[in-house]
């Protein structure tokens, strides 16, 4: 939380300008500053620019600028007034929704919910696992495409079962195999290829897409993403106070 304190050196003589005036200049340079600073400086500004190096799948922006929000400044009373920069639940359902209520746990760090799968190093760009899911991999396009050997498909054995799936995707399908890690994971896996050898069904398969553990809730660092877009923001807090003092300085009630 970042405050305006008109009584510094720099822009007292501003303040002492405008209180000589009518009462109402100086709540509103003060208000307009709050609103400049919270819409241009930081929502349309800082916010991006903090997102596009802490968030890599969200770099392009668009997430940010539709789910984050200003309630601006209002009235006339200098010791109450404020402006909040957030990123808004508003309205918003499903996916998006999610993502937005996330962000509590993402600015302070916590535990988020609903990670049912976890992107492994063949699913991200250059397979890295500092980059971004492939846009082919985007879990919230391809989850309904991907089969579960065990819940989705009948058979005597577990072997069968992913020999069954495997083929009911097809070629280039998904699935979810029957085999769990120690630390409960399963893993999905993209089918390359499936043919007869010696009367047995042989299925091939790439290198394992994501890690699946239905309902987990994964431990995030603090981005403190917010926290960040908000000092680079107010940076200009007393220059654009300066500005709104002169325009009441020229278009002010005396």
């Amino acid at each position: 939380m970042a405050t305006l304190n008109i009584n510094t050196s720099e822009i007292v003589a501003f303040t002492a300008k405008l209180e000589r005036m009518h009462r109402s200049n100086l709540p509103i340079a003060v208000r307009e500053t709050l609103n400049t600073i919270a819409l241009k400086e930081i929502k349309q500004n800082s916010l991006l620019k903090t997102a596009s190096k802490k968030f890599d799948d969200r770099s392009n922006g668009s997430f940010f600028r539709s789910n984050s929000k200003v309630v601006f400044a209002k009235g006339f009373n200098v010791s109450q007034m404020k402006a909040v920069v957030g990123m808004s639940t508003d309205k918003k359902t499903g996916k998006a929704g999610q993502s937005a209520k996330d962000f509590e746990e993402q600015e302070s760090g916590g535990s988020i919910g609903g990670r049912s799968f976890i992107p492994l190093e063949a699913s991200r760009t250059s397979n890295s696992w500092n980059r971004k899911p492939k846009r082919a991999y985007r879990i919230a396009d391809i989850k309904k495409q991907i089969i579960d050997s065990k819940d989705n498909i009948k058979g005597r054995s577990d072997a069968e079962k992913w020999v069954l799936s495997s083929i009911y995707a097809g070629v280039g399908g998904l699935v979810i195999g029957t085999k769990e890690s120690p630390d409960g994971n399963r893993f999905v896996f993209k089918i390359n290829k499936i043919f007869r050898e010696e009367n047995k069904t042989i299925v091939a398969h790439s290198k394992a897409l994501f890690a699946y553990k239905k309902n987990r809730s994964v431990k995030v660092q603090p981005t403190r993403f917010m926290e960040t877009s908000t000092l680079i923001g107010i940076k200009k807090l007393n220059s654009t106070f300066v500005k709104e003092a002169e325009k009441r300085f020229k278009t002010g009630r005396l």
